[in-house]
């Protein structure tokens, strides 16, 4: 049995390096609009992820993406399958809603906890800069790229536990 082969809105292809070497619109757009070059490493987040697992895995993977272009969200079913040392991307669905506008608190709060996830060091300090201990919220080290705070937790407060 035979099922018709769904509709494909555009076509992209990266090559092993994570870069987007050729896209049809709107997918070319999108990556315009989230501050990426074609050719140029892949802008839109939720499909660098999708790229890099096909990579790795080397099968073929279809998920929805979800990204933000600064007017519009997009929701998009996308497939991607290894090709070469790339992958090649199609473009299944395409939707398109408007952003809804952000409160002034509530912007702030999203910052503060993207600030948080990508800080190498978070803890609470004490008036005379000593770490503080809290059940929940505990000193904690990121392992995702070199501590240039090592440097900054030698010479700190002894207070501070440092991990090696």
């Amino acid at each position: 049995m035979n099922l018709p082969m769904a509709t494909v809105l555009a076509r992209a292809t990266s090559d092993e390096q994570d870069r987007m070497l050729h896209a049809e619109e709107p997918l070319a757009g999108l990556q315009m609009r989230c501050g990426g070059e074609l050719p140029g490493t892949i802008a839109v987040p939720e499909l660098l992820d999708l790229v890099r697992t096909v990579r790795r895995i080397k099968l073929p993977l279809g998920r929805t993406i979800r990204a933000q272009d600064g007017s519009d969200t997009i929701a998009a079913w996308i497939e991607a399958e290894p090709a070469g040392d790339g992958c090649a991307v199609q473009v299944k669905s395409w939707q398109t809603s408007p952003c809804m506008p952000e409160d002034g608190a509530a912007a702030e709060q999203r910052r503060a906890t993207i600030d948080r996830h990508l800080a190498e060091l978070s803890a609470f300090l004490d008036s005379g800069r000593g770490c503080l201990p809290r059940q929940r919220h505990r000193l904690s080290w990121s392992r995702s790229r070199p501590l240039w705070s090592e440097a900054l937790a030698s010479a700190g407060p002894p207070s501070c536990p440092r991990q090696t």
